[in-house]
């Protein structure tokens, strides 16, 4: 018999492997990715691996790095999705650590869930107590002429 190859078409991202069957044969596979396989961006592997080596716990499951991996993408996404508007608004292409502190203090639950956290050059929510704002107060017209100082 002679030698036969078996190809496994592959995707353009994936990379072929070679596994060898027998010291005759040779058959290509083709690497899987946890992460295109789950439908994700961020790298389920890496996540494992520093679940691992946090110490979380004496044994990590796939599924849980997978979950954990599904949550950080999910928070990142709508976060930069917030910011991005916060950009637009402004008439600027980029989003700035201004933009992030202005989309996380006005969002209810990214407020809730960054309460205590600090923004670096992200500056403050600007908010002014209705207390301090001026009343509405009519105006007095002495002689024709208004106050110098109108509210």
């Amino acid at each position: 018999m002679g030698k036969t190859k078996r190809k496994v078409t592959a995707n353009n991202d994936e990379k072929p492997a070679t596994v060898h069957v027998s010291k005759k044969k040779t058959v290509k596979k083709t690497r899987r990715n946890l992460s295109k396989i789950a439908g994700l961006i961020f790298p389920i592997t890496r996540v494992k691996n520093l679940l691992k080596i946090g110490n979380y716990a004496k044994w990590v499951s796939m599924k849980s790095a997978i979950y954990l991996t599904a949550a950080l993408e999910y928070i990142v996404a709508e976060t930069l999705e917030i910011s991005a508007v916060w950009a637009l608004n402004n008439k600027r292409s980029r989003i700035t650590p201004r933009h992030l502190t202005l989309a996380v203090r006005d969002d209810m639950d990214f407020r809730i869930f960054l309460r205590d956290k600090v923004i670096s050059q992200g500056g403050v929510f600007p908010h002014i107590e209705k207390v301090l704002l001026p009343k509405n107060v009519t105006k007095i017209v002495e002689n024709g002429a208004a106050s110098s100082q109108e509210y």
